[in-house]
């Protein structure tokens, strides 16, 4: 829910943050890259003014380098900052000069060619990948089409993940290191413990190695973004309550962390509705993980609900209902009883096309009158 999206066509004054190109390019003194306040700000940081007070609008920032080509991470220290002598903030810091191993690697750039900037923070950047994308690579072109179309006539703009995962699609290049913004569902499907996921990601080692820590922080991910769908969730059900369509609900997952259901609902006819929450940040299509609990759960006679809870951000989100998955979950249940004695299977995660899923709704937080 932190990602922080943007595309930047460079101008010939961005590239002097490149030794090579500051001291090959009359281009000026600038030394830093523009980061447009109507987007960075107003967009995707609106509370950077004050968080970054106290450090006299100077915030550090752990920088990874991808491209222009194939050209892999490289990592350094630089800093956001904004002077009092002009109204956009800057990536900033020292020269960023071509890595030992490639020592041309930056000279390529031109005025025109793209970064896209993937942010990493809620209220200050705290990290950022910064994809390079220039029209003389070849490998490029792909992108370099796709990100001018995205831009139109602006110098920046904000983007979302789907709008970049349909130029990746196009690329139909397995090594090229834009897939670093487009590999979400599957370091998330991994994180769940998904084989797909795993099995793309190690596909594309050679460009996209996952850390140990990178791993930690996706499955941290899941479980604040699992939360922020329970607790969208709740505000859809204290609605439906006040409305009279569902007599009462406990959410039975925030006073036991192993229930094998999220929500119990009871209806005006006091019959009961078990609710297993699916969320993401992503898109609808996502896999769900299903635990090997919550199947035996689904065939427990009691009517069993997936809602599928889907574009997680702290604003709102998107909810999908398959009604009844115990009818899914009988003839799984059915398979695991012929496997060898002493094998258990503990989760499996599924297609949402396994599934018949309703129309979809809005989900907002709730408004200032819930919360007093």
């Amino acid at each position: 829910m932190q990602r922080k999206l943007a595309v930047k066509r460079l101008t010939a004054s961005d590239l002097t943050l490149f030794e090579w190109q500051f001291r090959n390019r009359n281009a000026g003194n600038q030394k830093s890259i523009n980061l447009n306040a109507n987007v960075f700000v107003n967009q995707l940081f609106p509370s950077l003014l004050e968080a970054s007070a106290d450090s006299s609008g100077r915030i550090p920032l752990d920088l990874y380098i991808y491209g222009p080509g194939h050209s892999g991470s490289h990592n350094l220290q630089r800093k956001i900052l904004k002077g009092t002598a002009y109204k956009n903030w800057r990536l900033d810091g020292e020269f960023i000069g071509n890595p030992d191993n490639e020592p041309t690697r930056y000279n390529i750039l031109k005025p025109g060619d793209f970064a896209v900037f993937d942010f990493q923070g809620r209220i200050a950047p705290v990290s950022a990948k910064m994809i390079l994308a220039s029209q003389s690579a070849p490998e490029d072109r792909i992108i370099c089409r796709g990100l001018a179309s995205l831009l139109g006539g602006e110098s920046m703009v904000a983007v979302n993940q789907a709008q970049l995962q349909k130029i990746g699609d196009r690329l139909h290049d397995d090594e090229h290191p834009f897939h670093e913004l487009t590999l979400d569902a599957e370091l998330e499907d991994a994180a769940l413990g998904g084989v797909q996921g795993a099995t793309t990601l190690r596909r594309r080692q050679a460009t996209r190695s996952v850390g140990r820590a990178e791993l930690q922080r996706a499955r941290k991910m899941a479980e604040e973004i699992g939360r922020a769908g329970e607790e969208f969730v709740l505000q859809h059900l204290m609605r439906l309550k006040e409305k009279g369509i569902i007599l009462d609900f406990t959410w039975a997952a925030d006073a036991n962390a192993v229930s094998p259901y999220d929500f119990l609902v009871v209806l005006p006819d006091h019959r009961e509705i078990a609710i297993d929450v699916k969320a993401t940040s992503g898109e609808f299509e996502r896999p769900i993980h299903v635990s090997g609990a919550e199947l035996f759960e689904m065939t427990g006679g009691r009517r069993y609900d997936i809602y599928r809870v889907f574009n997680v951000s702290e604003a709102s989100a998107t909810l999908r209902i398959a009604e009844g998955a115990g009818d899914l979950a009988a003839p799984i249940l059915l398979k695991f009883n012929e496997l060898p004695g002493g094998v258990r299977v503990d989760s499996v995660s599924m297609d949402v096309g396994a599934l018949r899923f309703g129309r979809a709704i809005n989900l907002n937080p709730p408004t200032q009158e819930e919360t007093e």
